[in-house]
């Protein structure tokens, strides 16, 4: 929505192009913006049922040809990646404790750890 208006004309002049620009009705006599009321009470009844004035999203969005295929391989991709790094992460840690294990045995045997 353009607003440069505002800066172009009086604030007056601008505020009923910003009303006209949002299909406000405004009352002829007053100059001013018709209450919530009224414009329901003239616009939507059940002899003369308005339009509906909100935008609505297309029904269908076209997408590539190629789009869902494209989206199977990438989480596909995801899926692998992250099964590697926990079995990676897990390799990791079982190396650990292992050398863990083994440091704890040599002080067992060399400075009697455990024995008391």
């Amino acid at each position: 929505m353009n607003l440069s208006y505002f800066s172009q004309q009086d604030f007056y002049n601008s505020l009923k192009q910003f009303f006209s620009d949002l299909h406000i009705p405004v009352n002829p006599v007053t100059e001013a913006p018709d209450s919530a009321k009224s414009i329901l009470s003239n616009t939507y009844n059940a002899n003369n049922p308005a339009p509906v004035m909100f935008p609505v999203a297309p029904a269908v969005i076209e997408l590539p040809l190629d789009y869902a295929e494209w989206l199977g391989d990438l989480k596909k991709r995801i899926q692998a990646e992250r099964l590697r790094v926990v079995l990676a992460s897990n390799a990791a840690m079982v190396l650990l404790y292992w050398e863990i294990g083994k440091n704890v045995l040599k002080k067992q045997t060399s400075q009697g750890w455990g024995a008391k």
